[in-house]
């Protein structure tokens, strides 16, 4: 009786001094404490004790983070020392299927004493997941969400992070209708939980959203045109109601997040033929990155696509100003003008310039399409195309001497290109 009660107290304090190095992340410390108080449990209460369960629940869950803390190691490229040891290859093969044993046997023991420990399963779900074990992880999971919860908060909310990663699961597979029904079953539980304005809601809703337009876009793919635009459709409210949640309840702090639901808002929106909408969306994007700092890459780019839906409109002044706004910052950022991407916008504002009736504008565009182009070897037929579109202009203008050249230029290259029988000729 004195041996067993030396054993009871050498337990508890090695679960103690466990739970100690366990706080502070001196996990390989903790693994060693949980062992000894594992080894004391048995002796003292059995093999299949509650006592034993629990003990190895800790002792899993300590080793779960030293695998952790090797693979974060691994990818950070840091020295090879990790708590004052070589993080070797078969070490940590070791310490992983330790914790996977161990959880294994915890959940075991707790459930031949009637016990469903809902922990037990979202700790060891997460584990497989985290470890590429899919299979496994989604087994643990589904038992997990088909546990009775009683209705317990707890377990509702364990139960909705195994929905939330069921469905990153069935994602990474394309299964994007099984993904979208674990992700609303997370928000349903979550919702339960925690009320309508949760930030995580947002979250959630988002992750449907964007399953709904992985379907939607695959659907458009296949000419099912239809089908697609209600998922467009499904798409769009989604995101914009987790919109709707994150701004009151992030204050400001998810900018990152609200900004690529935005982008897909303005997507969506010009997919279901909305263009006022996305317009909307492209430059309420575009203020949010111009409050952030070093974003000027992606201005260049939405104010391209914003652009591009003002032509949709026929606002060629809006899509003008958009396209010499990315012009002026892409040139900022390049320090030379001598680039492709300068080209693309300066071949896009002489057309524009012309419906707009700024004829002056269009033919310095052309002109500066035409310079550029002869640094970067543009192809003959362009050439033909430009002159002969400066020859048209200066035509309109009353400069006819100039129409003259430009369309001699423009017959050259089309000759050089095409041959002189060609109708372009």
């Amino acid at each position: 009786k004195k041996q067993i009660k030396n054993f009871t107290k050498d337990a508890e304090d090695y679960d103690a001094k466990g739970d100690t190095q366990y706080l502070a992340k001196k996990y390989k410390e903790a693994v060693e404490s949980y062992e000894q108080a594992y080894q004391f449990k048995k002796i003292v209460f059995g093999e299949h004790s509650t006592h034993v369960a629990y003990s190895l629940e800790k002792l899993a869950k300590a080793e779960d983070m030293v695998v952790e803390s090797f693979n974060e190691c691994e990818q950070s490229g840091a020295a090879e020392e990790l708590d004052g040891t070589s993080v070797v290859s078969n070490t940590r093969i070791a310490m992983r299927m330790n914790a996977l044993t161990h959880y294994r046997d915890a959940h075991r023991i707790f459930q031949v004493n009637g016990i469903d420990c809902v922990r037990i399963l979202t700790d060891m779900g997460n584990f497989l997941y985290r470890e590429g074990m899919d299979d496994e992880a989604l087994e643990c999971y589904e038992t997990l969400t088909k546990l009775d919860r009683k209705d317990s908060d707890t377990e509702n909310a364990e139960a909705s992070k195994a929905y939330f990663q069921m469905g990153e699961i069935y994602r990474g597979r394309d299964l994007h209708e099984l993904a979208i029904d674990c992700f609303v079953k997370a928000y349903h539980l979550q919702k339960g939980v925690f009320g309508d304005v949760y930030n995580s809601n947002a979250i959630l809703l988002y992750h449907v959203a964007l399953s709904q337009v992985q379907i939607a876009d695959d659907q458009w793919v296949q000419n099912d045109h239809e089908n697609a635009k209600q998922y467009y459709g499904a798409s769009l409210e989604s995101f914009e109601k987790a919109l709707t949640i994150s701004r009151s309840t992030s204050k400001g702090e998810d900018d990152a997040i609200e900004t690529d639901m935005l982008r897909h808002i303005a997507y969506l929106n010009m997919k279901l033929d909305d263009v006022t909408s996305a317009i909307d969306a492209y430059a309420e994007i575009i203020a949010l990155l111009k409050a952030s700092v070093g974003t000027n890459d992606e201005v260049e780019s939405l104010l391209k696509l914003k652009a591009a839906a003002h032509m949709k409109k026929h606002e060629y002044g809006d899509a003008i100003r958009s396209l010499e706004e990315s012009l002026a910052l892409l040139r900022a950022r390049l320090k030379y003008n001598d680039s492709s991407e300068v080209l693309a916008i300066l071949q896009q504002l002489g057309p524009l310039q012309y419906k707009a009736k700024n004829f002056e504008g269009a033919i310095e565009s052309f002109k500066e399409v035409l310079r550029l182009g002869m640094r970067l070897d543009m192809e003959l037929e362009r050439f033909a195309d430009v002159n002969y579109n400066l020859g048209s202009l200066y035509e309109l203008t009353g400069s006819k001497e100039n129409a003259i050249e430009s369309y001699k230029s423009s017959k050259s290259y089309y000759v050089k290109r095409f041959g002189s029988d060609h109708p372009k000729v």
